[in-house]
């Protein structure tokens, strides 16, 4: 406000528009987190089954495992292309078409295939204790997977370097560790009710967030292409 230079003024609104993308990856990472806990617990309740996590494994799962990741995205640099888009219009929602499309896709597709494998890890072994810990997993793991997803959302992960924000790179792996916390130090065990995993069911949680970050990068590429024929 003090100094009338016209690169200052560019340089503000440079920021702004980083400020707002980036308020942008955080709610469409937390809509996407929760709503898949909702769809996973909802499911067995339709279907008639145990519940797949417990209250405090739901509670961990979103001020622990997503709460570092979340606050990484805040400081996440700025795309290159900003002052190059279009200015926004004045009553532009939050989220655009394609962020709510990838926000409710991501959540139910994670929803969905962790309700899969808890129905997979129940029948098999007849352990609820088991499954829901398998299925807390699934869920945790998937979304430090899905947040290289939500970081970009005009092109696709693979694209870009995780070196471009050490600190989300950093808050993953710090995020992965306190999981695996819960499953093997005895304490969080039983303050979670959790167990450890057999290295079968690992291979399982490893194959279902494949395949939940395969999917949304599908969706997301189809969305782009979309956007880019309409402009």
């Amino acid at each position: 406000l003090l100094d009338s230079n016209f690169a200052t003024i560019i340089a503000s609104v440079e920021e702004g528009r980083g400020i707002f993308d980036n308020i942008r990856k955080v709610v469409v990472y937390l809509v996407a987190g929760s709503f898949s806990e909702m769809v996973t617990v909802l499911g067995s309740i339709f279907i008639g089954i145990p519940l797949p996590l417990t209250a405090a494994q739901i509670l961990w799962i979103n001020i622990v495992t997503d709460g570092f990741p979340n606050l990484a995205l805040t400081v996440d640099p700025k795309a290159p292309d900003l002052l190059k888009r279009p200015p926004q219009k004045q009553h532009t929602a939050l989220l655009d078409g394609q962020m709510q499309l990838l926000a409710v896709f991501t959540s139910g597709i994670t929803g969905v295939v962790s309700l899969v494998v808890f129905l997979l890890a129940y029948s098999r072994t007849n352990d609820l204790v088991l499954a829901q810990t398998v299925t807390f997993t699934t869920l945790a793991v998937s979304s430090l997977c899905y947040v290289f997803s939500t970081r970009n959302l005009t092109q696709p992960m693979w694209k870009e370097s995780l070196l471009v924000n050490p600190y989300l790179l950093g808050t993953v792996v710090l995020s992965f560790l306190l999981q695996l916390v819960t499953l093997y130090v005895p304490f969080f065990r039983d303050l979670l009710k959790t167990k450890e995993i057999p290295f079968w069911w690992w291979m399982v949680i490893v194959i279902a967030c494949i395949g939940i970050v395969v999917c949304i990068e599908i969706v997301k590429e189809i969305s782009i292409y979309i956007r880019r024929r309409q402009s």
